[in-house]
């Protein structure tokens, strides 16, 4: 499926971002293992960072069942491009975790952000 023609929306959405990013769910395979990959892998994410392929990341609390141990918003050009991030990971490469990973068109929400250049802070409201 390719993307969305805006002209074949209804017009409550035709207006809308329309951006095409990709979600990284990973659950624990060896969570003992996870630790010893750790520095290896914020290392790894905050490089995505900078270079601009992850969006947002972070942890998952423990749910219910096969509980996923974290989520991770790429942006990429298709789903394989995502998928050659999502497989560069170090938990990842040392078989921690293992991931799924969803194509996710936004259409709506807000972002308001308040940086402080006084005290370096953020404030997401």
């Amino acid at each position: 499926m390719g993307k969305i023609n805006p002209s074949e929306l209804p017009l409550v959405l035709r207006n809308s971002a329309n951006l095409e990013l990709f979600v990284m769910v990973r659950y624990a395979v060896d969570m003992a293992a996870l630790s010893g990959s750790l520095n290896e892998h914020l290392e790894w994410m905050l490089a995505e960072e900078k270079e601009g392929s992850i969006f947002l990341s972070g942890p998952i609390e423990p749910g219910e069942g096969d509980s996923p141990v974290g989520l991770t918003i790429l942006r990429a050009g298709d789903i394989e491009g995502a998928r050659r991030i999502a497989q560069e990971d170090p938990f990842y490469k040392a078989g921690c975790i293992r991931f799924y990973l969803y194509k996710w068109t936004v259409f709506e929400g807000a972002f308001p952000v308040t940086f402080r250049l006084s005290d370096s802070s953020v404030r997401f409201t």
